[in-house]
């Protein structure tokens, strides 16, 4: 049986590089048709058909002309080209001009259907390079930014977005549609085998999100839908982000989607998929991942769903089937928030005696750090009828909660690294189940989602965060793997008021993730420099610290004791890529001691 598995685990990883291969170098080789950002060619347009193939960039920019001419009746119209087809047939470069959304009125969205079929072939998904929208001098203002601006019906399908970058002012921002929202027929969208890079840095004042910014019609579906890129918010006002949607405000389903990369968000709902739940609503999430780093000063923060509300009409179901949290994420808003969870937190509020029924249901979920399934809840008192169905891990036992504060102490199993290595039998996925459940094994890390894998970042794949409790006090890093957790976990923690230990088996491994400082702290070796250290790089010194010899790069120093230090690097920001290969630093803390392998971090 072992011999069995160690085959599978191989053929996956061969069938992965391949895949990936694959992907890499069909993206470099394949012919893009360059815009150059002013030829709009509409010619192909016949307002008598319903299926309309695109091979240019000038004829994508003719539809979004199209599209954007459209006047309907009223604003209850269904939208320009309802019920039509629109096929791009080749790969699209955009050029790095600036782009105007398809559909980009609020009151006339683009109602029809946007598919890539690369060569003509069904399923073959195209590829968009280099949409820009915005500047850093000048953000762009209107009111829907995305490759479609306002969608009311259709969907959109099989479409890459690399290289996109986004800086607006406006309300809702997102890679694909800024607002997917209800017109004349309430037909839902679907959004499928979707992919982005984006850069989007907004500072609107409402919805933001990776794929779709605002979800507002019932039964959207987000199938086979990859967020890889950064969202970076400047707005404190700003009300919901999410690494999908910002805002699923009606009934909508999350299969099979990934999200990676950062987000850095000053406002006051996040979540890794979804900013925000709307009360009397129903949303599912079906074998989805979130594999990235979130940092946060929100209210309300969560590694899936930054808040969710029950309401007075129907009750507000979340369910959750083979989901996997194997990033890192944080809210610095308050201690109650800190330890943020897959879910920020459950509310409901009622202008009448009708209980807020609110129904959480998780099977087979798991993530690499012990964090709670939600923060917290807020309910009116005694209007509040709340049921919590949990079933966690491979368990057969239900856990159920009912009070206010409850809810917290029920987890999902946690994986340690040596869980996952082998058969990974931890993620229920055996010989039978594995491809159905669409998940790929990576020897010695974690598991990713199939359809990730020409594309998830492996810096961190095989980071063993169990040993990680935001509300502990003190760690001991006993692995390499372990350290390369810390490593991660450092993107957004501080560690401020808690013992790191790193045992002497694993300080030779320090080099190969930490530079400067930080390496020597974890060393055992106090910094005698106040200097700010470099963010990228080890800070350059001509002196070593007085207790000892210059540290080596790859060896640690025979410390016997270690100094008092009363002041740390001045550094108030932690920089924008920690972890493996950079220096850390640290905000709002002092290192008093360095005992042995241990470093005590207080506050300044």
């Amino acid at each position: 049986m072992k011999k069995f598995f160690s085959y599978l685990l191989s053929l996956c990883m061969i069938l992965s590089i391949v895949s990936a291969a694959s992907f890499s170098a069909s993206a470099a080789d394949a012919e893009f048709d360059k815009w150059d950002g002013t030829t709009t060619d509409t010619a192909w347009f016949s307002a008598d058909k319903d299926y309309f193939e695109l091979d240019t960039a000038a004829k994508l920019a003719g539809l979004a002309y199209l599209a954007n001419e459209y006047q309907g009746a009223d604003h209850k119209d269904p939208g320009a080209f309802f019920g039509k087809t629109f096929v791009i047939t080749k790969n699209i470069d955009l050029g790095g001009h600036q782009w105007t959304p398809i559909g980009i009125s609020n009151n006339y969205a683009f109602a029809g259907l946007l598919e890539g079929r690369l060569n003509g072939v069904v399923g073959e998904a195209v590829t968009i390079a280099n949409m820009k929208i915005g500047t850093e001098d000048a953000p762009h203002e209107t009111k829907n930014i995305g490759l479609v601006g306002s969608q009311g019906a259709g969907g959109i399908k099989n479409i890459y977005l690399t290289g996109a970058y986004i800086n607006t002012i406006a309300d809702t921002a997102a890679s694909f549609v800024g607002y997917s929202r209800p017109q004349k027929t309430g037909t839902p969208c679907e959004y499928s085998n979707l992919r982005s890079d984006a850069t989007i840095i907004t500072a609107g004042g409402k919805w933001c999100g990776g794929i779709v910014a605002y979800s507002n019609i019932a039964g959207n579906l987000f199938k086979d839908c990859v967020y890889t890129g950064n969202i970076t918010t400047k707005n404190s006002s700003l009300t919901m982000v999410g690494g999908i949607t910002g805002n699923a405000n009606t009934s909508t389903d999350f299969v099979n989607c990934y999200v990676s990369g950062e987000i850095n968000a000053d406002c006051k709902q996040v979540g890794g998929f979804v900013g925000t739940v709307t009360a009397n609503t129903t949303v599912t999430f079906t074998n989805c991942q979130y594999d990235g780093t979130l940092s946060a000063t929100a209210t309300q923060a969560g590694a899936f769903i930054g808040r969710a509300n029950s309401g007075d009409k129907a009750s507000t179901i979340l369910t959750f089937t083979n989901c996997f949290n194997s990033g890192i994420s944080k809210s610095s808003y308050s201690p109650s928030a800190a330890a943020i969870s897959w879910i920020g937190l459950g509310a409901g509020y009622s202008s009448t005696d009708v209980p807020n029924n609110f129904v959480a249901s998780f099977t087979d979920c798991y993530s690499l750090s012990d964090i709670p399934l939600m923060a917290r809840v807020d309910f009116a008192e005694g209007k509040a009828n709340t049921m919590y169905k949990v079933t966690v891990g491979v368990e057969t036992a239900e856990k159920q909660a009912d009070a206010f504060d409850a809810f917290a102490s029920l987890r999902p199993t946690v994986v340690a690294i040596e869980d996952i290595k082998g058969t990974l039998a931890t993620l229920k996925m055996s010989a039978l189940d594995f491809s159905t459940l669409g998940w790929t094994a990576r020897e010695g890390m974690y598991p990713t989602l199939s359809i990730a894998q020409s594309v998830a970042d492996t810096k961190y794949a095989n980071a063993d965060m169990s040993w990680f409790n935001p509300t502990a006090t003190s760690f001991e890093i006993a692995t390499e793997e372990q350290l390369i957790g810390l490593a991660r976990i450092l993107k957004v923690y501080d560690f401020v008021e808690h013992t790191v230990t790193v045992n002497d088996s694993v300080k030779d491994k320090i080099d190969t993730y930490f530079t400067g400082t930080f390496a020597e702290m974890l060393r055992g070796v106090a910094p005698e420099t106040t200097a700010e250290p470099e963010t990228t790089a080890a800070p350059e010194t001509t002196k070593a610290p007085e207790t000892t010899a210059a540290p080596a790069t790859t060896e640690a120093p025979a410390v016997t004791e270690a100094p008092i230090v009363t002041e740390a690097p001045e550094t108030t920001k932690a920089p924008e890529k920690s972890g493996c290969g950079s220096s850390v630093a640290f905000g709002g803390m002092v290192i008093v001691a360095i005992l042995g392998s241990a470093i005590v971090f207080k506050k300044r």
